[in-house]
């Protein structure tokens, strides 16, 4: 999965893999349709048209809501990079460390001052969201959080 987070987007927006949202959403229950699915997550129905079809960034927040109706983990519905690893091959040459709580297989790509940009292959500790409020509190965090290790 690739996550390019920017700060002006108040490091916000994911990208989620829109065909899987759509099979899960269809595998559910009853078969939701797009009208009943995105009444019930809280979301105009041409919203999730979007999601489901384009590539286009998502709310972190929007993005949760999806996957607590879809009973998925938010990480199972982001869009992986077509060359990275599958789901379980985790390369452990590229260990990233985000503060005392985020560990991930991947790389760490670009860091600007209104964005940030990593590939991220698998967690080890913690999960997109962890890593979405890192970045966004980074420079109100206390020097000793404050650190990023890149193996």
């Amino acid at each position: 999965m690739s996550a390019g987070i920017r700060k002006e987007e108040m490091v916000r927006k994911v990208r989620l893999d829109g065909k899987k949202t759509k099979e899960l959403r269809r595998g559910l229950e009853r078969g939701a349709t797009q009208k009943e699915y995105a009444h019930g997550i809280g979301i105009s129905e041409r919203q999730l048209r979007k999601i489901e079809n384009s590539d286009v960034p998502v709310d972190v927040e929007v993005a949760e809501r999806l996957a607590r109706g879809l009973k998925q983990p938010l990480d199972a519905l982001l869009k992986a990079d077509a060359e990275g690893p599958q789901k379980g091959e985790v390369n452990h040459d590229s260990l990233v460390a985000f503060g005392p709580d985020i560990v991930f297989a991947g790389e760490l790509v670009h860091v600007g001052s209104t964005e940030w940009t990593l590939p991220i292959n698998e967690f080890i500790v913690g999960e997109l969201s962890s890593v979405v409020a890192f970045i966004g509190r980074f420079d109100t965090s206390p020097p000793g959080d404050r650190y990023v290790l890149v193996n």
